[in-house]
């Protein structure tokens, strides 16, 4: 089997709530062998790949350091998760499983092969035009494969059908990952996550033959929101109160949104006066 892949050069999105209408139509529309949820990603720069943070570049202060060769990158990355539980042991107090190190540290800036989603396309839209206000943005959606025999559980039992929990470096193809909700921003962003090989971006694996065990991911939908309307969607999206404060739950999103709506009130007066 394969993932099918659609890219929308038309509509491109300008409206929230045009977009919020659109997605949920084409959930409502349920090809065979798939279900009716979607699950949605913003990435700022429509240039990136859709590729998990292990995988990319370095970039820090101007430098800029290739991703790693497999064999590097893959030791790298269980050395990191080993470090990780050590190094936080003083926070939690007791030594992470697995599938708990990789999902915090997914939030807390450690390379993984953890990709973010959220089940809100709102919350898609966010992240999407939130920064690089030059440059157009690109909002992803996935469809999961009707079949859940092989799902992977990060709980012993959670699938009778595969009881064990599997090392999540070990985890082949394009897998959909419901994560321990160890965050409360995993929370309120309605997040999860897929896991697949870092070095290879999902968007490029559809001539890619997956056998029934290995794809959750039914097809792949991407679509543009062009850098003109980001910031007409962040004032829309703050009328709704999708922002950083309810995104990012303490003083810092308090104090961003207050910037952030003084902002939006400042511009839509300086637009007012520019008509007249």
């Amino acid at each position: 089997m394969r993932l099918r892949i659609h890219i929308h050069p038309r509509p491109r999105i300008t409206d929230v709530f045009r977009f919020a209408g659109y997605v949920h139509a084409l959930g409502n529309s349920v090809p065979r062998g798939g279900t009716g949820a979607l699950w949605f990603r913003g990435q700022a720069d429509a240039r990136w790949p859709l590729q998990p943070s292990a995988g990319r570049p370095l970039e820090e202060g101007g430098l800029r350091v290739a991703a790693m060769p497999n064999r590097d990158l893959y030791n790298q990355e269980r050395v990191l998760l080993q470090r990780f539980k050590r190094d936080g042991y003083p926070f939690v107090q007791r030594v992470l499983t697995a599938w708990e190190a990789i999902t915090l540290g997914q939030h807390h800036e450690l390379p993984t092969r953890l990709l973010d989603w959220t089940s809100n396309p709102l919350v898609a839209l966010f992240f999407a035009a939130e920064t690089h206000p030059n440059a157009d943005a690109a909002v992803f959606a996935y469809r999961p494969r009707r079949p859940w025999d092989h799902h992977v559980s990060v709980f012993p039992g959670a699938n009778p059908a595969r009881p064990k929990v599997p090392d999540p470096l070990k985890v082949r193809g394009i897998k959909i990952v419901f994560p321990m909700l160890l965050v409360d921003r995993l929370i309120v962003q309605s997040g999860g996550f897929t896991i697949q090989d870092p070095l290879v971006p999902i968007d490029t694996r559809g001539s890619e033959r997956f056998d029934a065990t290995s794809l959750d991911l039914l097809e792949l939908h991407r679509w543009i929101l062009p850098s003109r309307a980001k910031h007409t969607i962040l004032d829309q999206l703050h009328r709704v109160s999708v922002n950083r404060r309810t995104l990012f739950p303490g003083l810092d999103g308090v104090g961003h949104v207050l910037r952030e709506a003084e902002r939006f009130r400042r511009m839509r007066g300086t637009f007012k006066r520019l008509q007249k």
